[in-house]
């Protein structure tokens, strides 16, 4: 019983350990480790908060973000989605080069949403540091 107690502890610490070097993000890194002064891509979006207004259900809305490459290296838009069913994103397919902008289409579908809902977040993910950033969706549901 003792002996598999401690092999139990064993076996969490090397786990906790693990998790712990396993980082989804990839860095700049130089021999010493992750360089933040190392060349990066920055992500630049045209809109983070978009108000649409009254909309109307069962309609699909198609909303435009300008993506811009404010760094040096090239910017990798990897995905974008939202915790709903609501919101399908078509991200760039290539690599952004710096000083480069292209466009992500956010498409809001109505008939998926409940009438009483007031907002969406899509949260686009990218080889940037921090990895991620937010459009929040703004609206008002007109009623049937």
């Amino acid at each position: 019983m003792r002996l598999s107690t401690l092999f139990l502890a064993m076996l969490i610490i090397i786990a906790c350990k693990h998790q712990q070097t396993n980082n989804p993000v990839h860095f700049p890194l130089s021999e010493e480790g992750y360089d933040p002064t190392a060349p990066q891509p920055k992500i630049e979006l045209s809109d983070t908060v978009i108000n649409l207004g009254n909309i109307n259900p069962d309609t699909i809305y198609k909303i435009p973000v300008v993506v811009t490459n404010v760094g040096e290296e090239p910017l990798i838009i990897k995905r974008a989605f939202s915790d709903c069913g609501c919101i399908v994103s078509d991200v760039p397919q290539n690599p952004i080069s710096p000083g480069k902008s292209d466009t992500l289409i956010i498409q809001l579908n109505t008939a998926e949403i409940p009438l009483t809902a007031k907002q969406r977040v899509v949260t686009i993910v990218s080889n940037t540091v921090p990895n991620s950033q937010t459009v929040v969706v703004y609206f008002n549901m007109n009623s049937e």
